[in-house]
């Protein structure tokens, strides 16, 4: 999921019980690792909402872009963490990558 232009991952997760903590684990961290989000309904009937609230925050995407000053310094995996303020706003959502991998193209 960390690869070059990798997907961004929006997981609904549908759980039975004794899946319950693993499963969501695994998907929160999925989705977080790619810039997503995972929703975990108690029901079907929420299923229609998340869609809704997926397919709003796919359109009010944006896209920035980032050049180490050290691009060749190793290959290791690199975290980035992007924050955002905006003047009359308590608190924004900024949903990202967690890292990247030198050599790929980030954006």
């Amino acid at each position: 999921m960390q690869q070059e232009n990798g997907p961004t991952l929006y997981a609904i997760g549908l759980l039975s019980d004794e899946m319950q903590q693993a499963g969501v684990n695994a998907l929160q961290s999925f989705a977080d690792s790619t810039g997503g989000v995972a929703f975990f309904p108690r029901g079907l009937d929420e299923v229609g909402d998340i869609t809704r609230t997926v397919a709003k925050d796919i359109r009010s995407q944006y896209t920035i872009g980032y050049k180490p000053s050290n691009p060749r310094q190793n290959s290791n995996y690199r975290a980035i963490r992007v924050t955002a303020q905006a003047p009359g706003y308590r608190q924004l959502t900024v949903r990202t990558r967690s890292g990247y991998y030198p050599g790929e193209l980030v954006h």
